[in-house]
């Protein structure tokens, strides 16, 4: 009776410690309910014994010894849980094999010059001997594909700078195009225009009385997207003016210039 208690015991003990590890990644294998590891993490497939063959048998406490008799299970001692050992060989790359041999030896063998190997900044990359390569031809990303904090694919394989970003000229920008220091979805290059700055895709005008470098040094936007003359500057009619008025000042023979409205 003693010794059933015993055996009960022992037979809970190793069920408990099956539950607490059937989930475990040990050293050089994940258990997934296929294969086996054994005691130390290698990989010993379904048998016990690496590469499939006939494991030895491990005893129960019924039969300490062992037996031909006797099958190797996942709660025998020496042995974890049922499940599949995959090796910890990944080397993280993608142009690689990668494979753990019955000696529990890793191999990275190249793969096969044309297997996908994801994207390389705005480019789909392809493994060459064994190494991530431009495909070729090449074959870029859509343009406005994230490649980067505030970077975007412009459609030709290279990553610039996204909408909004600080620029130096149109090459900077993935838009193509460069506006006043800032990267625009659009050109913004007629008079009196700026990027809009809610969303750095649309244009807008510039503020009522802002200069234009593209208008002369006289000459100030108006809310319609045109250079006007400023006040003081001589004019023929009230439409050059951004005022819309053009005055002699009351004066006799003097000429006419924009001013205030009176």
């Amino acid at each position: 009776m003693r010794h059933d208690g015993w055996k009960q015991a022992w037979l809970a003990m190793l069920a408990g410690a099956a539950l607490q590890i059937s989930s475990t990644v040990l050293q050089g294998c994940v258990l997934d309910n296929q294969g086996t590891c054994d005691d130390q993490g290698r990989c010993v497939g379904k048998s016990g014994r690496p590469g499939g063959e006939a494991g030895p048998d491990f005893g129960t406490p019924s039969n300490p010894s062992g037996g031909s008799a006797q099958q190797p299970t996942s709660e025998l001692p020496g042995q974890r849980p049922q499940g599949l050992c995959s090796s910890s060989c990944d080397d993280g790359n993608p142009c690689t094999d990668d494979t753990c041999d019955d000696a529990h030896q890793c191999h990275h063998d190249p793969a096969i010059d044309g297997t996908p190997a994801g994207v390389g900044g705005c480019l789909v990359m392809t493994c060459q001997s064994g190494i991530a390569r431009p495909a070729e031809p090449l074959e870029p990303l859509p343009a406005g594909v994230s490649c980067g904090e505030d970077k975007r694919c412009d459609g030709a394989g290279h990553c610039k700078l996204a909408l909004g970003g600080s620029c130096d000229d149109d090459a900077a920008c993935a838009s193509g195009h460069c506006v006043a220091g800032v990267c625009c979805g659009l050109a913004c290059d007629g008079l009196c225009l700026r990027c809009d700055p809610a969303d750095f895709d649309q244009c807008q005008p510039l503020a009522f009385g802002e200069h234009d470098p593209m208008c002369s040094e006289a000459s100030a936007c108006n809310d319609a997207g045109e250079c006007k003359l400023v006040d003081g500057t001589g004019c023929i009619s009230d439409g050059q003016c951004l005022s819309g008025h053009c005055t002699a000042l009351g004066e006799p023979n003097s000429p006419f210039r924009c001013a205030p409205v009176p």
